[in-house]
């Protein structure tokens, strides 16, 4: 029952020290000798061991799987002669700084996973390291900031999940971030992407969780945000979709609760979201879309409420200076020809039964009237007379047939009805 330090003399020839050779034993200090070649797996871990010391000099490359795992080890000074650091060699530990030195070029998953006490890590310049490996600083609640340098390239799974970063800048040399890399950062307040980022995905839960993060901007390049990617991000106040995104994941911003609101910069004529995209992201009130397929913006609320308000503008030069038109309409109902007919000419909105309204049931809903609202396909309608018919597709896909009324003259919108309703075309 080891209590104390050990060290080895001078002249000796300890080559090798086993696997789990040290595991949960009482010694504090341990100097290895410079004849050392390799350390099992575990070999500390567990144990009292507060510090370790590595010769000036050794044929040892490999800092094995776990080595210090579980361990008191509050200080450590990778030798520059190491070349590997395998999974989890650090995890658990009290270690408050790390220092990757320039000569690793292999490190495992979780290294420093879990160490609450680490307040700053860095890799060293002229590193051949291209990735950040999954939970590398995992749990490292300590952990305020960390600076990526521009060799890196990868940050992989959930690497900085539930650390103590307050804020992350992210250069544009650094091109891929997994699953959950900031998921559960509770302190992550500021998030920023270089002006020039080409970041194509936000991975599926990357800022899940992130409960003080306010607003963050997007980069242009993006194509698609990910399920669930900023789920639970409850201080999160409003989001900008770029241009270029044509997929939106499943409750990718669910329980968003502060989000007031929903800008789409681009058409979403191709823009493809789930239903739950916006899932109990209940304080929405504001949301700024165009496109011929807006049905492809659903906002639900967890309550069904009596009535659904409607604020919207007719013109994209509109929005910001004057006051949006409003209107409500009951729950589950169809409103009616005069209700709309002033408001949306130029396209069918006299809604069928069973289609329902790309909002969410009772809040406020501010839109660019560009092309279309609820997404009708527009009729091509100079040839056709009165009396004629023809066949657009609702909001949820069903082709629903209409029979002009009256044509389109200068200004004036013609009509069309679907049985005894009628709206404008």
């Amino acid at each position: 029952n080891l209590s104390k330090g050990v060290s080895f003399p001078e002249g000796g020839n300890v080559k090798n020290i086993g696997t789990m050779a040290f595991y949960s034993t009482k010694l504090t200090s341990f100097l290895l000798p410079s004849t050392i070649e390799s350390v099992g797996a575990s070999a500390f871990a567990s144990s009292s061991l507060s510090s370790i010391t590595f010769p000036s000099s050794a044929p040892m490359t490999t800092i094995a799987q776990s080595t210090f795992a579980d361990s008191n080890l509050a200080s450590i000074s990778i030798p520059s002669y190491i070349t590997t650091i395998n999974g989890y060699a650090f995890s658990n530990t009290q270690l408050t700084s790390a220092v990757i030195p320039a000569t690793v070029s292999s490190l495992g998953t979780g290294v420093f996973s879990s160490c609450a006490q680490l307040k700053s890590a860095s890799i060293s310049a002229g590193s051949p390291l291209t990735e950040i490996p999954s939970s590398t600083f995992y749990g490292c609640s300590s952990l305020t900031g960390f600076t990526f340098p521009s060799f890196i390239t990868s940050v992989e799974s959930f690497a900085f999940s539930a650390s103590g970063l307050n804020s992350v800048s992210i250069p544009s040399t650094l091109t891929y971030l997994g699953t959950g890399v900031f998921q559960g950062c509770t302190n992550l307040s500021q998030v920023s992407f270089a002006s020039d980022h080409q970041l194509l995905n936000i991975s599926e839960r990357l800022f899940a969780n992130c409960t003080a993060l306010v607003s963050i901007n997007l980069p242009d390049n993006l194509r698609s945000i990910g399920d669930s990617a900023f789920s639970g991000c409850v201080s999160l106040t409003n989001i900008t979709i770029p241009s270029k995104v044509t997929s939106l994941g499943d409750f990718a911003f669910q329980s968003c609760r502060s989000m007031k609101a929903v800008v789409f910069q681009g058409d979403c004529t191709n823009l493809s979201t789930q239903t739950s995209t916006f899932y109990l992201a209940t304080g929405v009130s504001s949301v700024v879309f165009q496109g011929k397929k807006s049905k492809n913006i659903v906002f639900i609320s967890a309550m069904p409420t009596t009535y659904y308000t409607i604020s919207f503008y007719t013109s994209a030069a509109d929005v910001g200076v004057t006051t949006p038109k409003r209107f409500s309409i009951a729950a589950n109902s169809i409103p009616n020809t005069a209700t709309v007919s002033d408001v949306f000419s130029g396209t069918l909105y006299s809604l069928p039964d069973g289609s329902r309204w790309a909002c969410e049931e009772g809040f406020g809903f501010t839109n660019e009237m560009v092309d279309s609202f609820y997404a009708y396909g527009e009729p091509q309608v100079a040839d056709l007379a009165v009396g004629d018919t023809f066949t657009a597709d609702t909001v949820e896909g069903v082709p629903v047939t209409y029979t002009v009324t009256s044509l389109a003259s200068g200004d004036t919108p013609g009509t069309a009805r679907v049985g005894s309703d009628a709206g404008t075309l």
